[in-house]
């Protein structure tokens, strides 16, 4: 057994995935600095922008949770984990929780749609 070709494919193989470590938390604080910045634009229920708090705020959380959510999916790409795969598994989740919470998920469409167009005033 040759112990420098070994010790030559650990190093190696430790300074790749050092690198890909490094390049992960570099994408990691820059896409939180990012979707922070983004979420700060948002409109704050101003006259400009008659946006309910309430349905603000849910948009804002939603958005938030798919921009971190797509940050993962780049982190992980980024570490060398098949794409192909890891976007499978994420649709094959939300197709759960979706089919599973069909009919609240109706009911929270509805009240969203309420809350931003205001058919109805007192």
């Amino acid at each position: 057994m040759d112990w420098n070709a070994v010790w030559g494919t650990i190093s190696s193989t430790c300074t790749t995935l050092a690198f890909r470590l490094v390049g992960a938390l570099a994408v990691f604080f820059i896409g939180r600095l990012i979707i922070r910045l983004i979420l700060k634009h948002f409109p704050n229920g101003s006259k400009k922008h008659p946006l309910d708090p309430t349905a603000r705020q849910f948009l804002i959380s939603i958005a938030k949770a798919a921009l971190y959510l797509i940050l993962i999916v780049s982190i992980v790409g980024i570490l060398g984990i098949p794409l192909a795969s890891v976007v499978t598994v994420v649709g094959a989740v939300g197709a759960a929780i979706a089919l599973a919470l069909q009919g609240s998920l109706s009911n929270l469409a509805a009240g969203v749609m309420l809350l931003i167009f205001r058919p109805l005033r007192v």
